[in-house]
């Protein structure tokens, strides 16, 4: 598994949904518009994961990604519904996706995990946090 440094500051500012041009004149799609909070959730290996969380109507279309679906009690307590991904390539499909299965177990927020470089590296992590037993989330940041 890799490193990778983030920094909060420029993560926390709005992004335009529209697509990016990179130098090699290919069209990437820009990230997801950023949330106002991040969440760490650990897993069974110790390892902590970045997430950033959305409402479920606030989610904008995903690429593919690491997502828990949560269910926010009126106490404030997280209760963690779905580890799994989102494999689709295509954002829309993925959104879909979780929209469908959150609306079907009842969870009100979305924490996603951007940062897994491929398929192999999220199916990874979704083992990780699923062999965590009882998960809890870090402080918010």
């Amino acid at each position: 598994m890799s490193a990778v440094v983030i920094d909060f500051s420029a993560a926390r500012a709005r992004l335009s949904p529209k697509a990016v041009v990179c130098a090699q004149m290919r069209v990437v799609p820009a990230a997801p518009q950023a949330a106002h909070e991040f969440t760490f959730w650990r897993g069974a290996s110790g390892s902590r994961y970045v997430h950033t969380v959305y409402t479920l109507l606030e989610c904008p279309e995903m690429p593919n990604a690491n997502v828990m679906l949560v269910r926010r009690h009126a106490t404030g307590r997280a209760e963690v519904m779905h580890i799994g991904s989102v494999e689709h390539g295509v954002g829309c499909s993925n959104l879909a996706e979780i929209r469908l299965t959150a609306a079907t177990l009842g969870a009100t927020e979305v924490h996603a995990h951007l940062l897994a470089v491929d398929g192999d590296e999220r199916a990874s992590i979704v083992r990780d946090l699923s062999g965590a037993g009882e998960l809890a989330a870090s402080a918010r940041h």
